[in-house]
């Protein structure tokens, strides 16, 4: 390749990009195509449009907000959808950008409600005021399913609730008795635990076992906290299962494949589906993941899904539940360590 292709200057810049193209790989959110020492241009991809932008990044960002600075393809949509989903972007960078805080994922993750292609009013300025999706770290909030908009699933998810998990980990209501209790104690899940990677005073563990239906999910994510404390107390514990039940079709022998799947973010906003979506990816099945997160103090943006995925992909290899060891397109395999961050075994 010539050595004259543009190279980002700023490494911190050049970290925040890896980490949001891991997120959102298909299409790549964020390609380079120009460099100088005042701004850095990218072309940026939505998953929920063909429509793709300008987005210029200046030297000074994070202090000074990225600009879009119109489109660069707007696909297969009407004349006129290009610059409304321009102005969409523009104002949605006015609604997360924070003097000295990185905003990127946030940008992409806000503009998807209000950049799905349909009517018109879809793109009201008062939809613009759905919650900000920063990083927080309240232990009350609980999880509406993962299913964000842009975020394609293979299978149909499961008509149930994902209460189950939210009541499991909020201790206030075990779904456990005593009787059922004590068997699932004697008959304790196999957990394969990734290593512990800590960045910036938080540390990220996951863990994933054998399931064979939702119930056992649940009394395995039940028996993995009522035996680990340290795990139990964590900030977050992110948890989501995929399950195939197989019944016979009405026509003869063969069997019909019905899949199930939930989530619960714990309060880590959008991590549930961020795992939920790499199982589906890994094509694992038949298993159940828990994520544990002790906050340090440091909000580290959208790093911290690029750590999640990073330890629940090495859990799944590790327990041999993912097809052939690694993701659809990965060509990396699956276990690789989040870059920077530092991988432990044993206790935090």
């Amino acid at each position: 390749m010539s050595g004259s292709e543009p190279e980002i200057a700023s490494p911190e810049l050049a970290e925040e990009i890896l980490s949001v193209n891991a997120i959102y790989p298909d299409p790549l959110a964020l390609t380079l195509v120009q460099a100088s020492l005042t701004e850095t241009t990218f072309i940026l991809a939505h998953p929920v449009t063909p429509i793709t932008f300008v987005l210029a990044i200046p030297a000074a960002y994070p202090v000074a907000p990225p600009a879009i600075n119109g489109t660069n393809s707007i696909g297969d949509r009407p004349k006129g959808e290009g610059t409304a989903a321009v102005e969409v972007l523009r104002e949605t960078v006015t609604k997360v950008w924070r003097e000295g805080e990185v905003c990127l994922f946030d940008l992409l993750e806000e503009a998807a409600p209000l950049l799905e292609p349909g009517d018109d009013s879809n793109h009201e300025e008062g939809s613009l005021a759905e919650a900000n999706k920063e990083e927080t770290h309240d232990d009350t909030q609980g999880l509406a399913n993962e299913s964000s908009a842009g975020q394609k699933y293979d299978e149909p998810m499961s008509t149930s609730t994902n209460t189950s998990l939210k009541r499991i980990i909020a201790g206030d209501q075990p779904l456990l008795n005593d009787t059922t209790f004590a068997h699932v104690l004697a008959t304790a899940p196999v957990w394969s635990p990734s290593q512990l990677v800590t960045s910036k005073k938080s540390s990220f563990l996951a863990h994933a076992s054998p399931i064979t239906s939702k119930a056992h999910a649940l009394q395995c994510i039940s028996q993995l906290f009522a035996t680990n404390k340290k795990l139990a107390t964590a900030t977050h514990n992110i948890t989501a299962y995929r399950v195939r039940y197989f019944s016979s079709t009405p026509s003869g022998p063969s069997q019909m494949m019905i899949p199930q799947q939930d989530c619960d973010d714990d309060g880590e906003t959008a991590a549930g589906g961020r795992v939920l979506h790499l199982m589906q990816m890994m094509e694992a099945w038949d298993v159940v993941v828990v994520v544990s997160r002790w906050y340090g103090g440091v909000k580290l943006g959208p790093d911290r899904f690029r750590i999640i995925n990073s330890v629940v992909r090495e859990a799944l290899v590790s327990g041999v539940f993912a097809a052939g060891g690694k993701e659809k397109g990965d060509e990396t395999g699956g276990s690789g360590k989040a870059k920077g961050e530092k991988g432990k075994k044993g206790k935090k």
